[in-house]
């Protein structure tokens, strides 16, 4: 587990360094806080952690086979006879009534149970699982946010710029109209400066359009309020103060399969689908406990 932990850490550090709020945007909601927010309101990060406490406690459960396990019984019975008898006296009868009950503790360790400690190992091979499988969630919850966040920038980018092309063909039309009304210039100019502001104004909708639809994504995931705050643009210079080390692809592979968390929760998962054979495989094998018994008679 502290495998995984120490990876997380490793993974804040990297996101500190890499996504920084622009100087000048205090106000505005940056990368770093939207995940902040994401981890306390995306549902499937929610949803992740659950699974993940569930898995936790599947080693609890394996390890409850071998511990000791103490029981109380409890047993009562109640005898009511009668019996008749003919003397020269008459009939005899007697009635007897009898109750009687005991009740005791037993204590039983298991001394040999190969197949309580397969299930105990693979209770601790899905709970270790359980937390790569976690550290999965948390890496794919980053880059959801991520692919929002710049989804949500690029939109109000695209809008600006479209903004930008209509105010241009504002002032293209008034400079038309001076140009017309001096005899300098022709209605088929204006009829083209027209046309084309039409153009832009379609392109206008379809971008608010677009942004609204990037907003509510994002707000899926950080919460629908903060979506709607204005966001800090993301600094690409903090890229260059990282050095990537220089592998082949065989260098990426070995370290893939070394660090992955996916694989590697994929390789705990499967020892623990051998250890269920073999808990299963043992349940001829024979067992040793030591018991103890205290009797409680009650008569």
């Amino acid at each position: 587990m502290n495998r995984w932990r120490g990876a997380r850490a490793a993974a804040w550090m990297l996101m500190g360094a890499l996504l920084l709020p622009a100087m000048g945007a205090a106000q505005a909601l940056d990368f770093q806080q939207a995940y902040t927010m994401a981890l306390a309101s995306d549902p499937t990060w929610q949803a992740a952690q659950a699974r993940q406490r569930a898995d936790a406690q599947e080693e609890a459960l394996g390890r409850g086979g071998l511990l000791p396990n103490l029981s109380y019984h409890y047993s009562g019975a109640r005898n009511d006879t009668s019996s008749r008898q003919e003397t020269r006296f008459g009939t005899l009868e007697q009635r007897s009534r009898y109750a009687s009950s005991a009740s005791g503790f037993m204590l039983s360790q298991p001394l040999f149970d190969a197949a309580a400690y397969a299930q105990y190992r693979a209770g601790r091979e899905r709970a270790e699982a359980g937390g790569l499988t976690l550290q999965r969630a948390r890496q794919a919850l980053a880059v959801r946010v991520l692919q929002a966040y710049t989804a949500v920038l690029y939109a109000q980018q695209a809008l600006a710029l479209t903004q930008s092309q209509g105010r241009s063909l504002q002032e293209d039309a008034r400079r038309s109209e001076r140009f017309v009304a001096a005899g300098q210039g022709t209605r088929t100019d204006q009829l083209e400066i027209e046309a084309r502001a039409r153009v832009v104004q379609a392109q206008e909708i379809e971008a608010r359009d677009k942004l609204r639809d990037a907003r509510n994504a994002l707000g899926a995931i950080v919460g629908p309020a903060l979506a709607e705050q204005p966001l800090a643009p993301l600094r690409a210079a903090a890229l260059a103060g990282l050095a990537v080390e220089g592998r082949d692809l065989p260098a990426w592979r070995e370290l893939a399969l070394a660090s992955n968390p996916e694989l590697l929760a994929q390789r705990h998962l499967l020892e623990a689908s051998r250890q269920r054979y073999e808990a299963a495989r043992a349940g001829h094998l024979p067992t040793a406990r030591l018991g103890a018994r205290k009797p409680l008679p009650d008569s």
